[in-house]
């Protein structure tokens, strides 16, 4: 009877850990593709602003620019979103759970297309309107995952300075391994 208790309690212990790495695992997935995606290098003003736009040339090499990425430390759970009535209903399902604060590991994010991730410090951002130390700054809410881990919601901003910057709900869902953006709100812009 004893060992049937025990072997009950390891094999719930070992879930719960599988359960969590693979959120963490998942969760750092999608935090290294968002920043591959949407760490972008402002493009150079065009000569003419009517007539003139940007060479291929020009946006060809903006892609291959490194950025510093700065990632604010902490991930907030997503208290009320009223656009979460708008979202489909397989995204809307998943804001349900409560969630608590969370660390980011910076550690443990990695950038395909080569910009260097820093965490940002949060002290230091109350001080100045602008980003003297890094190009941008993402700051992530918690990741709401469904059970099969396939499905994601999240919000994110992205900012350059303390004016300049954007918030959207963005909808994810995997396929063939990789995390791919399936729906996106656009929420704030300053």
């Amino acid at each position: 009877m004893v060992k049937n208790i025990l072997m009950w309690l390891l094999s719930s212990i070992a879930l719960t850990c599988y359960s969590q790495n693979e959120m963490e695992l998942n969760t750092n997935d999608i935090i290294s593709k968002i920043v591959d995606t949407y760490a972008l290098p402002l493009p150079p003003l065009p000569k003419d602003s009517i007539t003139s736009t940007i060479s291929d040339h020009v946006l060809d090499s903006l892609k291959s620019v490194k950025l510093i990425v700065a990632i604010f430390p902490l991930m907030t759970p997503l208290e009320s979103i009223k656009e979460k009535m708008e979202l489909p209903k397989n995204y809307s399902v998943l804001l349900s759970k409560k969630l608590k604060n969370k660390e980011i590991n910076i550690n443990a994010l990695s950038s395909r297309k080569g910009h260097h991730i820093i965490l940002a410090d949060s002290l230091e951002l109350r001080k100045t309107m602008d980003f003297p130390n890094f190009d941008l700054l993402f700051e992530f809410s918690r990741i709401y995952f469904n059970e099969n881990y396939t499905e994601a919601v999240l919000e994110l901003g992205i900012s350059r300075s303390r004016l300049a910057g954007y918030s959207a709900l963005y909808g994810l869902k995997k396929e063939n391994g990789e995390w791919i953006v399936d729906y996106k709100k656009g929420l704030t812009i300053w």
